[in-house]
């Protein structure tokens, strides 16, 4: 019976570990993690389905990932399972001030996208003082890993897999595990020194705004502004800012409160919950391959990495974890493990 170490227990690591307990019942699975939820990376996330910060991962790839996370949410939303998932179905508004701008490839996996309107645009350019060539709309989703990740959780161990809260800092240090699935994220700059993956800051508030049920974004060289309604609360976003640096910007939160202000007025009545700093894994793209590893011990060691999602963790997901399954096959065969 092959043992997999999965490294990493946010939205990547644990998507990846579900998918590979159903895939392979039979697997014995140990994930290994600094932090679980409510304190990884993705639980700060509002966990807006859109792909953000990929960097230059292909269309393809992007389209054929999102779009499998997409198809699962929605299922899972039709199924019931919308509360306890911590999934909610929202339309969403895009504006840029772009012109040369075509609509991404991955709108085509959404229901009922459409592009703005040229009086659309001028209505909101006025509203926003901005200048906004182009935009359009779509359903998404909102997937809270607050929510999902402590849920998965559960049912992985309930399902026979094990979590073990420790850092590792080496491939070495698993080196008794048939394969190694590389989840870390942002933490691969030195688990597997790779210094290309880069933290892209996001600084967001949370507040009491149960009347917000449209999604808005606004992506443009002066400002970046978001809101998105969750569950039990509403986030107000954002920044996209190459640095390490995560303590609390009272500047940035004044920007963040009036972009999203103009946005929707009726804002300046809500009441502030908290704010919060979360660090992105972007990456010049998702790294999903195979990796054969010799250690310092001349031992083989068999990777599967899964980092780099940057801004779009919960959007790339579960497209990622099917993959993920589908190279292990690949290993377990070649191998006969």
């Amino acid at each position: 019976m092959a043992e997999v170490a999965i490294v990493g227990c946010g939205i990547i690591g644990m998507t990846t570990a579900m998918c590979l307990q159903e895939r392979y019942p039979t697997l014995r699975l140990t994930i290994f993690a600094k932090e679980t939820s409510p304190n990884t990376t993705s639980d700060v996330a509002a966990g807006f389905w859109e792909p953000f910060i990929v960097g230059n991962t292909s269309e393809e790839k992007i389209k054929l990932w999102s779009g499998t996370t997409y198809k699962q949410l929605l299922k899972w939303w039709r199924e019931g399972k919308a509360k306890e998932y911590g999934i909610c179905l929202l339309p969403a508004l895009f504006f840029t001030e772009e012109t040369e701008f075509r609509l991404p490839a991955w709108l085509d996996e959404t229901l009922g996208y459409q592009k703005l309107s040229q009086s659309t645009l001028n209505d909101m350019s006025q509203k926003y003082n901005l200048k906004l060539n182009n935009g359009f709309t779509f359903i998404s989703f909102t997937w809270e890993a607050s929510i999902a990740l402590p849920y998965f959780q559960q049912k992985f161990t309930e399902n026979g897999g094990k979590i073990v809260i420790r850092e590792i800092n080496s491939l070495d240090d698993l080196s008794s595990f048939d394969v190694v699935v590389n989840c870390t994220g942002l933490g691969s700059r030195n688990f597997v020194s790779d210094s290309s993956v880069e933290p892209v800051r996001g600084q967001i508030e949370k507040v009491q705004a149960p009347w917000q049920f449209l999604i808005k974004i606004i992506n443009s060289d002066e400002k970046l502004g978001y809101i998105i309604p969750n569950t039990n609360e509403c986030t107000l976003g954002g920044t996209a800012i190459k640095t390490f640096d995560k303590s609390f910007n009272e500047t940035q939160k004044e920007t963040i409160k009036r972009n999203c202000i103009e946005m929707s007025p009726s804002l300046s009545s809500a009441k502030t919950l908290r704010h919060l700093v979360g660090l992105r894994p972007a990456r010049k793209e998702v790294r999903l391959k195979i990796e054969t590893i010799i250690n310092g011990r001349e031992k083989t060691i068999k990777v599967i990495h899964n980092y780099g999602h940057g801004g779009a963790g919960v959007t790339l997901s579960l497209g990622c974890a099917k993959e993920v399954a589908d190279l292990l096959n690949v290993v377990l065969n070649r191998h006969k493990l």
